[in-house]
């Protein structure tokens, strides 16, 4: 069941989000109303097509590939189905009373740093001001 969600302004100086495509930034927020309240979604790459990016001809696959290989979601295995997650979700979206559809990933499981993510000396890879964005890509 889809939420109404708000895109909280850090969003969009987080320094990950910005590694991936115009459509792939889309997808990310789009994922987060088919997410349950702690970040959770079903790994249905068909049905998020539909319900995300209706009207796009894209591939969603190599959409969802990009979103992974960015940290903006991981995907995880939990009773046999293929579920994601959202990296920070908690950290943009606090709904007053959470409802958990979905089982979080087993202990252990997280997010992977990409080998070829470029380092910004002096900031938190979480979020960083676009001044320091501009930098990194010099």
């Amino acid at each position: 069941m889809a939420r109404i969600r708000s895109i909280h302004p850090g969003q969009w100086t987080d320094a990950e989000f910005l590694q991936n495509s115009p459509l792939a930034r889309l997808l990310a927020l789009a994922l987060r109303n088919e997410a349950d309240d702690q970040g959770v979604f079903e790994w249905k790459p068909a049905e998020l097509k539909l319900r995300c990016l209706p009207s796009d001809d894209v591939d969603i696959n190599v959409l969802l590939s990009e979103l992974v290989n960015t940290r903006q979601v991981m995907q995880y295995v939990a009773g046999g189905k293929r579920f994601g997650l959202i990296r920070n979700f908690t950290v943009y979206q606090r709904p007053k009373t959470p409802t958990r559809l979905y089982p979080m990933p087993q202990n252990g499981e997280e997010f992977p740093l990409p080998a070829d993510f470029p380092k910004i000396p002096g900031s938190s890879p979480a979020r960083v001001t676009p001044r320091q964005i501009g930098r990194a890509h010099v």
